[in-house]
Parts: C-alpha cells; sequence; structure tokens
C-alpha cells in the first residue's frame, strides 16, 4: 500500500482543484468573451472574495460586494489623481470605523484589493470582472473551508467609532499620499501594507498582539521573500501558475499556519497588481517600513485610548 498523502498535501490538492473548477476555467472564458480588462479585474475581485470569505465567511463576505465593484471603479477612474489619494483616504475612514464594531470585517480585506486596482479603459469591463470574480473568490472560499468563521460584533461607543475612523483615514490616505506624491510606479503598496499589516489591530482589538506579529510576519515574507522568488527565479510564462499555487497555499493553511497563509496571499495580491520587482524591489521595502511605522504609531494611540477609557 502507498504512503497516505500528509494533511498539508491534502489541503493544498483540495484548494488547487477548487481553484482550477471554479476560478481558471472562468478566468479563461471571462477573457475570451469580455477582453483583458474584464480578466484583470475578475482577478482581482477573486482576491478579494477569497480574503473577505476568509476573514468573515461567505455571507458577510456577500454583503460587501457592491463596495469592492463601485470602489474599484472609482478607484480606477481617480487613478494617477490626488482624487486617488482621497478615494483611499475615505475608504480608510470606513474601515476603521466599521472595525470598533466588528471583528474581522470583509471590508479590511476588501480594501487591500482595492489599493492596487488600476486605471481600466473600459469601466464597464472592470465592473464585469470586478463582481463576478468577487463571487467565485467567495464560493472557493466557502468550497474550501477557509470561511468558517463568522463575523463577530462588539459594543463600541461612538468616541471608538470616530477614533478609529479617523485613525484609519489618515493612516490609509497618508500612506497614498506619501507613495504618490513620492511618484511612485505603484503607489498603492504603502496603503496595501498599512492595511494588511494594521488589519490585526483593527480586526481584534483586545488580543491584537499575537495577530499582529503573524501578519507582520507574513506580509515581511510574502513581500520580501515570495514575490522576488516568483519574479526572479520562474520564467515570465510560470508567473501566472505561481499565482494560483500562492492561493492555494493561502487557502488550504489560513487555520494551520497562519502566517504562511497570509504570505502567499499578500505575494499573490502583489503580483496581480504589480510590475517586475527587480524595477521596483525599492519601492516595496520602503512601503514595509513606512507602513510597519504607521501602524506603530497608530497602535499606540489605540492603545492610549484604551488605557483612558478604562481609567475613566
Amino acid at each position: 500500500m502507498g504512503r497516505t498523502p500528509s494533511p498539508v498535501v491534502r489541503r493544498m490538492a483540495k484548494a488547487l482543484a477548487v481553484l482550477a473548477v471554479v476560478v481558471v476555467l472562468p478566468a479563461v472564458v471571462a477573457g475570451a468573451v469580455f477582453g483583458a480588462g474584464a480578466e484583470q479585474g475578475l482577478v482581482l475581485g477573486l482576491l478579494g472574495g477569497l480574503l473577505a470569505t476568509t476573514a468573515a465567511g461567505p455571507r458577510a463576505a456577500s454583503a460587501v460586494a457592491p463596495v469592492l465593484v463601485l470602489g474599484g471603479v472609482g478607484v480606477s477612474a481617480a487613478a494617477g489623481t490626488w482624487a486617488w489619494v482621497a478615494v483611499l483616504g475615505v475608504l480608510g475612514v470606513v474601515v476603521g470605523a466599521l472595525a470598533a464594531r466588528a471583528a474581522g470585517s470583509p471590508l479590511l480585506e476588501v480594501g487591500v484589493v482595492l489599493c492596487v486596482v488600476p486605471a481600466a479603459e473600459s469601466p464597464v469591463r472592470l465592473a464585469v470582472g470586478l463582481a463576478l470574480g468577487y463571487a467565485l473568490g467567495v464560493v472557493a472560499g466557502a468550497a474550501t473551508g477557509a470561511g468558517a468563521q463568522r463575523l463577530r460584533m462588539r459594543d463600541a461607543d461612538a468616541r471608538l467609532v470616530v477614533a478609529l475612523g479617523a485613525l484609519g483615514g489618515l493612516a490609509v490616505g497618508g500612506g497614498a499620499a506619501i507613495g504618490f506624491a513620492a511618484g511612485w510606479d505603484h503607489a498603492g503598496w504603502l496603503p496595501l501594507t498599512v492595511l494588511l499589516i494594521g488589519q490585526a489591530r483593527l480586526a481584534d482589538l483586545d488580543r491584537g498582539r499575537a495577530r499582529i506579529r503573524a501578519r507582520l510576519l507574513g506580509t515581511l515574507v510574502g513581500l520580501v521573500v515570495l514575490v522576488p522568488v516568483v519574479v526572479l527565479v520562474l520564467p515570465q510564462a510560470w508567473h501566472v501558475a505561481a499565482t494560483i499555487v500562492l492561493l492555494g497555499m493561502a487557502l488550504s493553511e489560513v487555520r494551520t499556519h497562519y502566517w504562511l497563509s497570509l504570505a502567499a496571499g499578500t505575494a499573490a495580491v502583489v503580483l496581480v497588481g504589480s510590475g517586475p520587482v527587480e524595477e521596483t524591489s525599492g519601492e516595496r521595502l520602503a512601503a514595509v517600513v513606512i507602513a510597519a511605522l504607521v501602524v506603530g504609531v497608530a497602535s499606540a494611540l489605540i492603545g492610549w485610548g484604551a488605557r483612558l477609557r478604562a481609567a475613566g
């Protein structure tokens, strides 16, 4: 009798099988029918659906689908202008305010994807791709069991909602402004990294330290290790396959090795939404460092506010 595959291999095989049936085939069809604009939107929507379902379950993820579609069209239309910074700043306010009331809000994950939505020639094609991809992502997340956890609501007074909304707007909008003013080719990396690192603190205000460490480790491994390995080692023709494998890893390891799941998901988002790493590796590293500082300051302010509320 042959050896029984390990649990890791079985989880990975299941995730890849689901992605092949639910994602790859529809992506090919969408590209053939609607064109390249829809295909790119489909991939980004897929990432948003997977991340949101993993964070809060399929029902809560489905409820925020219009935010991704409408927000994606808005971000795309504003790309390359200061209006883009303003749109992401508003996104940060909404994400922060909602995080005060809901642990593991799917809007956090949707916001990550919105940071890398590019300018599109056809807003209609982009919207079709985002909507279809998001629906497929929710289905894939539910089919692999990655979306078993549910959105957790908590009590929060108005002051906390306002404070976290303001911090979210300043952190995300400020990150977008820094990247845009610096003239980075991919200015969205900085607000994206702020959300990736900071959402652990926002998603779990009571016990965020371990999650912050896991998210920081996962984000660093994804940005500094996995992305360069894929781009510098593998031929260009293999990049799509590598992204699919990373998505499978993100789905299969979310419950067992959270930091590895996050690293794979982070790398997949960056590979889909950016260009060659050898041209912009300095921007990626700067984004990680600046985002870590921004989140550190915001986290300290959250802790200070919590102590003031407890003392009062």
